[in-house]
């Protein structure tokens, strides 16, 4: 199978699974719901910490929670599954071109 035909095939049928594991990779929750945690995998869409850390002025007994938000991991969640399935498949291809030298090489 020549390089063209391969780099076809992930292009249309890799790319689309890819970005589709990476959405629902957004969904992930992480973390304790008591201490820091948050939503989505490998960017955060939110995190929650605890204010006590960021105010010293509150009650010792307080429990509310302050959120960081980012929005745009559901954009960058699938960009970041494309980019390394995309560098897998340079690897990949990277190998295949090293064993056809490596074969072509001790042949002479």
């Amino acid at each position: 199978m020549s390089m063209k035909r391969r780099a076809k095939i992930f292009f249309q049928f890799c790319t689309p699974i890819l970005a589709l594991l990476g959405f629902i990779s957004s969904f992930i929750k992480w973390g304790r719901p008591d201490h820091f945690h948050g939503q989505s995998f490998p960017f955060p869409i939110v995190m929650w910490d605890k204010a006590k850390k960021y105010n010293e002025h509150l009650p010792e007994n307080d429990e509310t929670f302050i959120d960081f938000v980012a929005p745009q991991s559901l954009l960058l969640n699938p960009l970041a599954f494309i980019l390394t399935g995309l560098c897998l498949y340079l690897l990949f291809e990277l190998l295949l071109a090293t064993t056809k030298l490596v074969k072509h090489l001790r042949k002479k």
